[in-house]
């Protein structure tokens, strides 16, 4: 039987199965796997199906299924089933081969740390020299006999040890890079590992590293509730967009077939799974009339009846002819974030799509993590302003860079060097790569382009952005490992030198036979290597904001992340959940409120020469102006409006009546007031404000919005504007005014 060392050849009448060693296989060749075989090469699945066991490359414990053009990595195998794949890679060229490779020349490289205790190692094995001669003639010329000034002379060659010193960096740094490389992180040199317990500002590429880097329905609203109406509403949608290659229609393809998939209706969809579902839907919606309006959306006729989807403006000239108003839903909103496709008739409006690039799970945990180790975030991109913009906030970054071509990127970076910022990027694309290349820390992500993980210094296996605050906590750690081995390196030298040396053999008749020096020697460098081995095993787990704890190395059910949370009410401050962490965390944190508003502020300052803009700076477009002028008035006349709206059905009509009246006696004890706050400069800002707000007694409800420098307050009528204002206040921010809603 064939494995994962055994070449298959294809022929025109079928396969001829070989065993041949490992090493003796070419590209191109076909390897047959087995349930159980192991995987030797990289190649890409071109027969059968199976599931893989990829934890040793992803640290994943949960199983992938591959098919037909999926990628098999070395170091995998196969869990269950039966697969033929063709060689790409062999030898040096593999993945498990380059992640060696990679460790390897980072372990064997020196960071500036071990550089100086190399330094201090080379002058001292002759100082040490010199003492034990100075030792010698000392105790001759003390009168002592000959045979005990030998024995102190030797017993300071003997104590001396400068195993501790050359021992204290690598040591560190090799258990460190095999901790991070067991976690999906892998430093490229000594360098990146020391670097990013430095940095102080962390910048983002938006596309493929904040954001999913691919268009996708966010939401859908359907505006008929009945069962039927709403396969309808789904089948009429993707008889509609399969006829179109462009990006937003392959994504309404592909969530219409996810969602007939899960209704399971009737019939044969009960049985069929989403490319079956696909096909009942082509089958059973027949259309005909196709017409495509360039850049408002397309139309035709589907079993008799003409269908129209597009944008809003689209359908408010067919179906409310141009009465914009009536559907005008947030229009601010709709621009600055998503793109909205909507499904209609000429008589109603059935559905409504929001299309966008996705934020990344746990993207705005990261941003808040990081700024808790007093690292600064900002997103740059070749995006639209508003765009950008509107990421930013989503995630609680209160800088960005927007419309960046790759030299703008590198040259923005450059800048904040010549601040004296010591900088992280972190991108996945080509265009990232000068940026990475240029930054003292260049990070790339699982998914990223080769060229953009050449120029990177740290390598995320995994798309996880919790990844990132590991490498961080772990780098940290290890640095201040790396200063503990050398403390007690140059302590011992420091105590034991003289009392080999006898300096207290006159006065109290102490001092150390060669025999003992020997064993004390031992004894710091086992204690060196015991100290540096902690790093195998001290907790990275960390608390993220919600009070929910993320565990390290535990594989999720899903098989998403090796980081998992863990259900905590612990609401403690720490970050990290070891001591040493906590340690770590509590001398590099900001505590002062005053002191961290004032180095918000100068970096502000810092960011705003080098070409970064704040989240707010958006409103200073005259267009965003007017929407932000206007957003309160749309945002009251919405409600007014959709009940007006002729596509909104009867039924819901009606059921939004009911529970109106049933909460109306609760709606009546609460007020709604809007207060207008200046100072605000980021989210820690908002959190704040958020938090003074909700103190108050009667609050029961706090939004607080940075790009309008405002805040929204739901409360009981007993609460007074005083009571709002002293919070703030207090809060050290400035009220301007107050409005009742």
């Amino acid at each position: 039987a064939a494995s994962a060392s055994a070449g298959a050849v294809g022929t025109n009448a079928g396969y001829e199965e070989v065993t041949v060693p490992l090493e003796a296989l070419e590209v191109g060749d076909e390897v047959v796997l087995r349930s159980g075989d192991r995987v030797g090469v990289d190649g890409v699945v071109i027969e059968g199906s199976g599931y893989f066991d990829e934890s040793a490359i992803t640290g994943e414990a949960m199983q992938v299924k591959k098919g037909e053009g999926d990628p098999v990595t070395s170091a995998t195998f196969l869990r269950h089933g039966y697969v033929v794949f063709k060689v790409q890679k062999v030898g040096e060229d593999t993945t498990l081969a380059k992640i060696i490779a990679l460790v390897d020349d980072a372990n064997r490289q020196k960071a500036p740390i071990a550089r100086l205790a190399d330094k201090v190692a080379y002058y001292f094995v002759p100082a040490v020299i010199v003492i034990a001669l100075v030792t010698f003639f000392l105790w001759l010329l003390e009168g002592v006999p000959l045979g005990q000034a030998v024995n102190f002379a030797v017993s300071v060659l003997v104590v001396s040890c400068p195993c501790a010193l050359g021992l204290a960096t690598p040591t560190a740094i090799m258990v460190a890079t095999g901790r991070a490389a067991s976690l999906g992180v892998l430093f490229k040199s000594p360098e990146a590992l020391e670097n990013l317990q430095k940095i102080d500002i962390m910048v983002f590429d938006k596309t493929g590293t904040i954001t999913e880097g691919k268009m996708q329905v966010l939401a859908c609203r359907r505006m008929e509730a009945a069962p039927d109406e709403l396969i309808k509403c789904i089948e009429v949608t993707l008889a509609m967009e399969q006829r179109s290659e462009h990006p937003i229609a392959q994504a309404l393809v592909t969530y219409c077939q996810q969602e007939l998939s899960n209704l399971k209706a009737v019939g044969s969809r009960q049985e069929a799974g989403a490319a079956d579902a696909a096909a009942v839907a082509a089958h059973t919606t027949q259309v005909s009339e196709f017409v495509n309006h360039e850049g408002k959306g397309i139309d035709a006729v589907i079993d008799g009846e003409r269908y129209y989807m597009g944008s809003t403006t689209f359908m408010n000239q067919v179906l409310y002819s141009g009465q914009s108003q009536i559907h005008n839903l947030n229009k601010y909103r709709e621009e600055s974030e998503n793109v909205t496709v909507h499904l209609f008739t000429a008589q109603r409006h059935l559905a409504s799509f929001a299309l966008g690039d996705d934020i990344k799970r746990g993207a705005s945990d990261v941003v808040e993590l990081l700024d808790n180790f007093n690292v600064r975030s900002i997103l740059v991109s070749g995006d639209s302003v508003r765009v950008v913009a509107s990421v930013a906030a989503k995630v609680g970054i209160s800088t960005y860079k927007a419309a960046c071509l790759p030299q703008d990127k590198s040259d923005f970076i450059e800048r904040l060097h010549d601040k004296e910022h010591v900088v992280a990027m972190m991108g996945d694309g080509i265009n990232d790569a000068p940026s990475l290349a240029v930054s003292d820390v260049g990070i790339s992500i699982a998914g990223s382009t080769d060229i953009a993980k050449s120029c990177a210094d740290v390598i995320l296996m995994k798309d996880n952005l919790y990844s990132l605050v590991s490498a961080v906590m772990l780098s940290r750690l290890t640095i201040t490992n790396i200063k503990e081995n050398l403390f007690w390196a140059f302590i011992y030298n420091i105590v034991c030198i003289p009392l080999a040396a006898g300096v207290l053999f006159s006065d109290f008749g102490l001092k150390l036979d060669p025999m003992i020096a020997a064993c004390l020697m031992s004894l710091s460098s086992v204690c060196v290597v015991t100290n540096a081995l902690r790093l195998k095993r001290c907790s990275l787990d960390f608390h993220l904001p919600n009070g929910q704890v993320m565990r390290a190395e535990v594989a999720t059910p899903d098989g998403t992340t090796s980081l998992t949370l863990d259900g905590s009410d612990d609401k403690t401050d720490a970050i990290y959940n070891s001591a040493e962490a906590t340690a770590v965390h509590s001398n590099n944190r900001t505590k002062s409120k005053s002191a961290r508003r004032e180095r918000d502020r100068e970096l502000d300052a810092e960011l705003s020469a080098a070409g970064a803009h704040a989240v707010d700076e958006e409103l200073q477009a005259p267009e965003l102006s007017a929407a932000a002028a206007t957003l309160g008035a749309t945002v009251k006349a919405e409600t007014a409006a959709e009940a007006a709206a002729p596509d909104v059905s009867s039924d819901t009509r009606a059921d939004a009546s009911a529970a109106e009246s049933t909460g109306s006696q609760t709606s009546e004890f609460k007020m709604s007031k809007l207060i207008h706050i200046e100072g605000m400069h980021c989210e820690h800002c908002v959190r704040s404000v958020t938090k003074a707000l909700s103190a108050v007694p009667g609050v029961e409800k706090v939004d607080v919005n940075l790009t309008f420098k405002a805040a929204s307050v739901q409360c009981a009528p007993s609460v007074t504007d005083e009571q709002l204002k002293q919070a703030v206040v207090d809060d050290g921010f400035e009220v301007t005014s107050i409005e009742t809603a």
